[in-house]
């Protein structure tokens, strides 16, 4: 599959989705919690676990959006069908409000990125605060919350592109009141388009980990 080249918005790289080429689409999906995206509101009651999810989510980015100094991990990963292999990359994110956001590249190997400022910053921060936002509830595992999601939806309200078909299955901690990890493991099923073109889809995987939240360190990825 191919892959465009890595940029340093926000931590992830950004792609054109077509609706007709699954792989596109999959490394497309790495761009989801990036961009100039809005949080939607949700359209119901939020249950106790969405409630405690989106409270975190507040307290960890600052309400308002953005007022709070964070520095965090980023591992994407990305295989296509057909024994295509794995494709991944891990970022470093520091975060100083208001107007400075450090990308690097931590692996295969370190490289800057990039320096966000002002709007580019807050297109980045709304991309992550809607991740957790939505109408699926969230369901209460403790300090984990778990939630499944159609495709379609999520990308319609995390990155407003149309994406193929699949399942987002999401897993979100919360430590002493603050988001500290989220995970999304995007999978992507075998389609068939209009005109009889077909992809064997895959796999896409994003995994945040908050390292410091107001210079606290935060406690270590989940085993």
């Amino acid at each position: 599959m191919r892959v465009p080249p890595a940029r340093g918005d926000g931590g992830l790289a950004l792609a054109i989705v077509r609706r007709d080429h699954i792989p596109l689409a999959l490394v497309a999906l790495l761009a989801l919690l990036t961009g100039g995206f809005a949080v939607l509101a949700v359209s119901m009651a939020p249950n106790g676990a969405s409630l405690a999810v989106q409270n975190a989510s507040e307290a960890t980015f600052g309400l308002p959006l953005g007022s709070h100094s964070f520095s965090l991990d980023l591992i994407s990963t990305v295989s296509s069908g057909r024994g295509g292999g794995v494709i991944s990359q891990e970022r470093y994110i520091n975060y100083m409000p208001p107007d400075r956001m450090v990308v690097y590249r931590t692996s295969p190997s370190v490289k800057l990125l990039g320096v966000l400022h002002a709007d580019a910053i807050a297109k980045v921060l709304a991309g992550y605060a809607a991740v957790t936002a939505g109408s699926t509830p969230w369901v209460d595992h403790g300090a984990r919350y778990t939630r499944t999601e159609e495709l379609v939806p999520f990308s319609a309200r995390v990155s407003h592109i149309p994406s193929a078909v699949g399942k987002v299955y999401e897993t979100a901690i919360v430590w002493e009141g603050y988001l500290i990890y989220i995970n999304l493991h995007v999978v992507v099923p075998s389609q068939t388009f209009t005109g009889g073109k077909s992809d064997a889809g895959g796999v896409v995987g994003e995994t945040f980990h908050m390292l410091r939240i107001l210079g606290t360190k935060t406690p270590a990825l989940p085993a």
